[in-house]
C-alpha cells in the first residue's frame, strides 16, 4: 500500500472517529430534574410538567435524545456537582451556585405577587399599601411567611397549605394572598374555585428565575448551543403557549 493512500486512510479514519465522538458525547449527557408539580412530576408513568415540555422542546433542536429522569433534589444536586456530562433542572440560580455549574436560561420564571379577590375593594400599589390591609394569608414558615415576617408586616393569617389561603380570599375572608404564579392556577381549579374570582396585583414580591445547570466539564460551545435553542422557543411562541398551558391565567 503507498505511502499517500495510508495517509488518506489514516485522515479518514480520525474524522470518522471525530465524527463519532462529538455524536458520542451529546448522547452521554444523563438529564435530571426532580419531583415538583407543576415544573416536573410524574403522571401515568410518564414524566410531564412545565419545565419538562420546555426541555424536551429544547432536546428536539439540540438533537439530544429524551433520557430524563426524576430523582429525589440533593442526590442529583450531588451528581450536577460532582460528575461530568450532568445536567439538572430548573435550579435557581443564585452567588452561592453561580460556580458550581454552567448555566443556560431562564428557563422559567417564578413571580411571586400579591393577589386579590377580583372586584373587592383592595387597592394596593406597593408593599407598604399591602401592610394596611385587614388580613394576609399565608403558608407557615414557607418564603412569602418569612419574608414579609421580617419585613414588618403584622396583618399575617397563617395556615400549613395554601389550599385553605385560596378558599378565604374567595370567600373575602383575607384581603391578599402572596404566591407564585407557577401553580397557583391549578391549586385554583384543584379545590373548585372558579379562576375568574383571583386577580393578581402589580404589588411584586419576589422574582425568582429558574435555569438548566450544567455539569462544570460541559463544553462552551454546548452551552452555547442550549442557550440558542431555548432562545428559538422563545422567539417563535412556543414557549408562552407552554407555559400559559400550566399557568393558566390569573392575571
Amino acid at each position: 500500500m503507498c505511502i499517500k493512500t495510508t495517509k488518506k486512510i489514516f485522515f479518514f479514519t480520525s474524522f470518522i472517529m471525530f465524527i463519532i465522538s462529538s455524536s458520542s458525547w451529546a448522547e452521554e449527557y444523563t438529564i435530571m430534574t426532580e419531583e415538583l408539580p407543576p415544573l416536573s412530576y410524574e403522571e401515568n408513568g410518564k414524566i410531564t410538567g412545565l419545565s419538562v415540555e420546555l426541555v424536551r422542546e429544547i432536546l428536539k433542536i439540540v438533537d439530544h435524545p429524551d433520557n430524563i429522569a426524576i430523582l429525589p433534589w440533593a442526590r442529583a444536586y450531588m451528581y450536577a456537582q460532582d460528575k461530568p456530562k450532568h445536567i439538572l433542572f430548573a435550579m435557581g440560580r443564585n452567588p452561592v451556585r453561580e460556580n458550581l455549574f454552567k448555566w443556560v436560561g431562564p428557563l422559567v420564571s417564578n413571580r411571586t405577587h400579591f393577589y386579590k379577590r377580583r372586584g373587592s375593594d383592595v387597592h394596593i400599589k406597593s408593599m407598604e399599601d399591602a401592610k394596611k390591609v385587614k388580613a394576609i394569608g399565608v403558608v407557615k414558615n414557607d418564603f412569602n411567611h418569612v419574608q414579609l415576617e421580617s419585613e414588618g408586616f403584622k396583618n399575617l393569617v397563617i395556615n400549613v397549605t395554601v389550599l385553605p389561603n385560596i378558599k378565604m380570599l374567595a370567600l373575602d375572608r383575607i384581603d391578599l394572598l402572596p404566591s407564585g404564579e407557577i401553580g397557583l392556577y391549578k391549586a385554583v381549579k384543584k379545590i373548585g374555585v372558579d379562576p375568574n374570582l383571583i386577580e393578581r396585583t402589580d404589588v411584586m414580591i419576589f422574582d425568582s428565575k429558574l435555569y438548566i445547570a450544567f455539569s462544570k466539564d460541559t463544553p462552551d460551545s454546548e452551552i452555547e448551543k442550549w442557550q440558542k435553542a431555548l432562545d428559538q422557543i422563545k422567539e417563535n411562541g412556543i414557549h408562552a403557549k407552554t407555559v400559559n398551558k400550566y399557568l393558566g391565567k390569573i392575571e
